[in-house]
């Protein structure tokens, strides 16, 4: 902005623009932690499922095996 712009701004103005920057910054906040923890329970998620899978894997291997034994 040159100094001929800032001269038409009144002092409403900035505190306008500087209350928007502020609101503005702490939606962007907000959306930042939700993005966080959104992360987070997918993690968590992806963990569970290959938690359960491994252990469905060896449920399978151990099927077989009593099978087999049979």
């Amino acid at each position: 902005m040159n100094n001929e712009a800032a001269e038409t701004l009144s002092s409403d103005d900035l505190i306008a623009i500087r209350r928007q920057l502020a609101e503005n910054q702490t939606v962007l906040r907000e959306t930042f932690d939700r993005l966080r923890q959104s992360q987070q329970e997918t993690e968590m998620a992806v963990r569970r499922r290959d938690e359960l899978n491994a252990r469905v894997t060896q449920l399978e291997a151990d099927y077989e095996e009593l099978l087999g034994e049979s």
